[in-house]
């Protein structure tokens, strides 16, 4: 089982009083429980004998929609990656046009020294509206990772619960085969 998790299936132990074979429809009590024994899911479930694997289809259906939205989340992480890359670039080109200016010798002639200052200002204030820009697309890019981490994993959850099922079921079956042997064996 996926990170150490333990089910534990239990079917009901009624008798057979029909011989399940290809075709058949049949009916199955279950319920899953955990290792502490809480209960994790419980239904009856009706299936066509004959391996057709259509058991669980609500479960197939939210991972499938759980995948879908792993890879809009991965689509909204890509988008903000590129946001993160041009804030970088344009706090960049910011700050070296601010250098550019500061490094200007500072003129003798009294307007044209409160000019340059002026440009410094304005450079300075750029500088600090595109390291804002920055820390917010930042902030996206975190908020967007953990929705993509959260996503994957709810995802995961679901797959290992599918494939719980899944191997539930094929106990079920195998159970199943042999009750019916061992009915026709009477």
């Amino acid at each position: 089982m996926p990170h150490g998790n333990t089910y534990t299936w239990h079917f009901s132990k009624q008798r057979f009083s029909m011989n399940i074979s290809k075709d058949s429809a049949v009916t199955v009590q279950y319920k899953i429980t955990d290792a502490q024994g809480k209960l994790l899911d419980q239904d009856t479930i009706a299936y066509l004998h004959g391996g057709y694997d259509n058991l669980f289809a609500k479960v197939e259906a939210a991972l499938a929609n759980e995948q879908n939205l792993v890879q809009a989340a991965k689509e909204k992480l890509a988008e903000v990656d590129e946001r993160v890359k041009n804030a970088e670039a344009e706090k960049q080109e910011k700050e070296q046009i601010l250098a550019a200016v500061e490094s200007e010798p500072v003129p003798n002639d009294r307007k044209l020294a409160s000019a340059r200052d002026q440009s410094i200002r304005k450079a300075r204030d750029e500088v600090r509206k595109a390291d804002g820009e920055l820390r917010r697309v930042q902030q996206q890019h975190r908020s967007a990772a953990g929705d993509l981490n959260r996503r994957e994993a709810q995802a995961a959850r679901t797959q290992a619960r599918l494939d719980t099922l899944n191997q539930g079921l094929q106990q079920a079956k195998e159970t199943l085969k042999a009750r019916e042997e061992q009915f026709v064996a009477m």
